[in-house]
């Protein structure tokens, strides 16, 4: 047997390979999908109750205060806000390649997750992987995790994800600018082409049904 605990997970079989990954996953897609951040700050507001780690993780800590605070520099305003959405926009291409590149033949890429783990931090991993394989490619790195009250350690993602819904909503997609366009695009691009439909072929009212997301995000979208 190998020494390299590395090698030994990655070559480790997975008999559902859809099970390395958090079931948020879907949700944290279409959460993306949904968020318009530019000029919205009531938008980026309404984001961060539903979804605060990943809204720190997008927005930074000085974007966040002047939210809360108010600014007066314009200029360093506008930078914020589009460093944080090219920060959406670098998550929603991971999101795009994280399954095909995750596990191969049913085993563990132990190299490219612990890659993306490293890059996104923990909190936001939880969203994309499930726990037991964070804690396989980066032992103890859940543990460090802190959390505002203590007794949120059990439910922070449950608090995250399972918001209350509006049923009188309805939804109003952003559209994509140009650049954003090119830059999924040109993701997509690189994928190996599968059989079965992508999320983004589907018309818009599959979703419908299937995911509250949809719903909950269009205050998100035009800013409400």
């Amino acid at each position: 047997m190998s020494d390299d605990p590395s090698k030994s997970d990655e070559d480790a079989p997975a008999t559902n390979s859809m099970a390395a990954f958090s079931s948020q996953l879907n949700n944290l897609t279409d959460a993306l999908d949904m968020l318009y951040i530019k000029y919205n700050a009531s938008g980026r507001n309404k984001f961060r109750e539903k979804l605060p780690s990943i809204a720190k993780y997008i927005f930074g800590e000085t974007l966040i205060k002047y939210d809360d605070d108010g600014f007066e520099d314009v200029e360093h305003r506008n930078q914020l806000e589009q460093e944080a959405d090219d920060r959406r926009i670098d998550l929603k291409v991971t999101l795009l390649e994280i399954i095909d590149k995750s596990v191969n033949s049913g085993s563990l890429q132990f190299e490219y997750v612990g890659e993306i783990i490293d890059k996104h931090g923990a909190e936001v991993s939880q969203f994309l992987y499930a726990d037991d394989i964070i804690e396989r490619v980066r032992p103890g790195l859940l543990a460090t995790i802190e959390t505002v009250e203590s007794k949120a350690d059990d439910s922070v993602i449950k608090t995250e994800t399972q918001p209350s819904l509006n049923q009188d909503e309805t939804l109003e997609e952003p559209k994509l600018s140009e650049e954003e366009a090119s830059i999924l695009s040109n993701a997509v691009e690189t994928k190996e082409v599968k059989s079965e439909p992508q999320a983004d072929d589907v018309p818009p009212e599959i979703f419908t049904e299937k995911t509250s997301y949809k719903n909950l995000f269009n205050s998100v979208a035009i800013g409400k």
